[in-house]
């Protein structure tokens, strides 16, 4: 059956990052796809798709990703005060790189798991819970940030005096990393590398799967705290050993062996046929394709006019990597302000918030390629009033794989 997919934009409450999942105290969450995109150009806006907060909350076959935009901040996971993420899979994406993180950690332990980020993999901070110490555990593991400027792989953040209830002590932070796949290059901070440490780049499609050839495959070592299935559900050890990472690769299966060989055909040299002709053999064993988990790429999205007049519509471009379901949400945008921890249209005073509201949803199959789609600013049942929209577009694939929601906006005027 499809697994549970939890959805969300902008979690924001205040200048404090909340998250689309949160799990505290010996909670677990299991199985499930987290997707949380930042949809507004805001410097305070931020999404987070997953907190595991205290000693046994765990997170375990979780896929999360977290999309950000040129302002705010994207960040996959919070992990904190003793919990615990395995088997899954985090991406972390955005223009704004310095403000892009796959994991924010403080005492935790991470354990086959595949974290992906534009800017910084892990970060773990030195005032992220209540020890004085915070020292993150990193095992069977693949944590990758960018290549570019101050991006990291895995960061331990320097001595801070963090401000709490019995004063403003100086904390440390550390992280040791064993049997798993970063750049030492590329991380900085206290870092203890332990054995079975790989650097060269794994070999993951879109989705964070691997695919043949990754060094990650059959690498790791036995984990007594590592679960028996994948982030995909699929059994842990295919091979020889456990993966490194949140993704078990596991190979077509190979024909069966002990099958009589085919009989041979015509006279040997210098002969007469040896025998009678053959009779007709099995039929060679059918191959199991590999299973579908690359979702489709949205490209070169834009919007032509941004600015339209009633009762007149807009053409939306984009570009698909492969056949699939287009989906165009038309949302209308409206300002507010914060009423406790509701988004008023009426309040005077509070911060300032917004609030979307669906007007009209377009479904159409497209192939892949550059796609126009006509985007009415009337229907038969109503007209979009005056003011300020956005459209929040998804494409999915025959196998149901979903991509990152893309979000344009567009002005209607008299």
């Amino acid at each position: 059956q499809p697994r549970p997919r939890i959805v969300g934009d902008d979690i924001t409450h205040g200048s404090q990052a909340e998250a689309a999942v949160r799990v505290f105290d010996r909670g677990i969450v299991r199985g499930i796809d987290i997707d949380v995109t930042q949809a507004f150009q805001s410097s305070v806006a931020s999404v987070t798709g997953l907190r595991l907060e205290g000693a046994g909350a765990l997170a375990e076959q979780v896929r999360v990703t977290a999309t950000g935009t040129a302002a705010g901040f994207a960040r996959g996971a919070d992990v904190s005060d003793g919990a615990t993420l395995r088997d899954s899979r985090v991406r972390a994406s955005g223009p704004a790189r310095d403000r892009v993180l796959g994991l924010l950690t403080g005492r935790a332990t991470i354990v086959g798991a595949t974290v992906v980020s534009d800017g910084t993999g892990m970060f773990t901070s030195a005032c992220a819970d209540r020890a004085d110490a915070v020292t993150a555990t990193v095992h069977n593991s693949i944590v990758r940030g960018g290549s570019e400027g101050t991006d990291r792989d895995v960061v331990a953040q320097a001595p801070q005096t963090c401000s709490t209830i019995e004063g403003s002590p100086t904390e440390t932070s550390a992280v040791t990393v064993s049997s798993s796949n970063f750049r030492p290059d590329r991380s900085s901070g206290a870092i203890t590398s332990g054995s079975g440490n790989q650097t060269v780049a794994p070999a993951l499609d879109a989705s964070l799967a691997q695919v043949p050839g990754s060094p990650t495959i059959d690498a790791g070592t036995a984990d007594p705290r590592q679960g028996d299935a994948d982030a995909d559900g699929d059994p842990r050890v295919a091979g020889a050993a456990v993966d490194i990472g949140g993704d078990e690769f596991a190979a077509a299966p190979a024909p069966p062996s002990g099958a009589a060989p085919a009989p041979q055909t015509g006279a040997p040299a210098g002969g007469a046929p040896s025998g009678p002709a053959p009779g007709p053999t099995d039929p060679a064993p059918a191959q199991v394709p590999a299973p579908d988990r690359l979702a489709p790429s949205l490209g070169k999205v834009s919007l032509t006019p941004t600015t339209v007049r009633r009762r007149r519509g807009t053409v939306l471009k984009l570009t698909l990597s492969e056949p699939a379901t287009v989906v165009v949400r038309i949302e209308q945008v409206r300002r507010g302000r914060r009423a406790g921890k509701a988004c008023s249209l009426r309040a005077r005073r509070g911060k300032r918030c917004t609030v979307t509201r669906l007007q009209r949803t377009i479904t159409t199959r497209r192939s892949s390629g550059p796609a126009r789609i006509t985007v009415p600013t009337r229907s038969a049942a109503k007209v979009l009033a005056v003011g300020s929209y956005r459209l929040v577009i998804t494409a999915t694939d025959a196998a149901g794989n979903r991509s990152a929601k893309r979000t344009v906006s567009f002005t209607v005027r008299r």
